[in-house]
């Protein structure tokens, strides 16, 4: 049986962001690090304006 490791990520500490949207943000910009160069239009078209604003916030600090 092949052993499971979870991965934690910034992203999992910003209230809203869940494992399917990290993922689906993963996914969409490759990594974290493009994730806080991406602007807040790019990431609001992945999750929507409210939580970009927050993930914005959240990755500036």
């Amino acid at each position: 049986q092949r052993e499971r490791r979870v991965r934690r990520s910034v992203l999992d500490d910003i209230k809203g962001v869940g494992p399917a949207t990290r993922t689906k943000l993963l996914r969409h910009f490759g990594s974290v690090e493009n994730i806080k160069k991406a602007n807040p239009e790019a990431i609001a078209q992945v999750v929507g304006k409210k939580l970009a604003d927050t993930i914005v916030h959240e990755l500036s600090n």
